[in-house]
């Protein structure tokens, strides 16, 4: 078993909710590992979620807070996170409830065989649209690479932080799952899908219910498509 741990939120806006999932993550670390972080992306939130988090991080130094001054996307915070981790291995899950920090113990078993250990959401906690259109990205991007994923854009990945090197990634939007899953595939790296529960969204609002978002996600795939071909 590992012992020690990179966890990496994106926060965007989530101030209702962030204290309550640092506490869930940082009492579940401590208990199961030797060295831990935490790396807390807020991604230009402008509510108080930054505030908060500020706070938490004077009183527990394993709280690492990077801030960016606007809203750049899930995406660009997810690729600052992985950046900024420094363990050998790197949990990034989202921060709005939805994913339960717990739920890793389905993912670590396997890590010592695979490069990556990615969630697929059992029950899609999500709006129907949402759980719909997530159906039609997962498979339009197995028809094109010839693959059998489950859930593409499932935002729970447990990775070896070795792989991660060789990996550029470019995308700020909501398909930097998908674009992980590429470049995994032409480096050759072992993945392997796990289920893990998903949980309804207790409060805050979806980005992803964005006219806009979903214009960028349908963009960022026909895009990620021309360059497979």
């Amino acid at each position: 078993m590992i012992k020690e741990i990179s966890v990496v939120l994106p926060v965007y806006n989530e101030s209702e909710i962030i204290a309550k999932v640092l506490d869930e993550v940082l009492s579940f670390v401590r208990k199961r590992f030797d060295k831990y972080e935490i790396v807390v992306v807020d991604d230009g939130s402008i509510d108080n979620s930054g505030r908060i988090i500020k706070n938490l991080c004077q009183s527990n130094g394993h709280i690492n807070l990077v801030t960016h001054e606007n809203n750049r996307g899930y995406g660009a915070a997810i690729r600052t996170g992985l950046k900024t981790a420094c363990l050998d291995y790197i949990c990034f899950m989202d921060a709005d409830a939805q994913f339960r920090i717990e739920d890793i113990d389905s993912l670590l078993p396997y890590i010592d065989d695979y490069h990556i250990v990615i969630g697929y959401r059992e029950k899609r906690k999500d709006p129907l649209y949402r759980v719909f259109l997530g159906k039609i990205f997962t498979i339009f991007f197995n028809f094109y690479l010839n693959t059998h994923f489950r859930d593409i854009n499932c935002g729970y990945k447990l990775f070896k932080r070795n792989c991660l090197k060789g990996m550029s990634l470019k995308l700020n939007g909501p398909l930097i799952n998908t674009e992980i899953l590429i470049a995994s595939k032409k480096m050759g790296l072992k993945i392997k899908e796990c289920s893990v529960p998903h949980y309804p969204r207790a409060s805050g609002q979806q980005t992803g219910a964005k006219i806009s978002t979903i214009f960028k996600a349908f963009k960022d795939f026909f895009c990620m498509l021309f360059k497979i071909h």
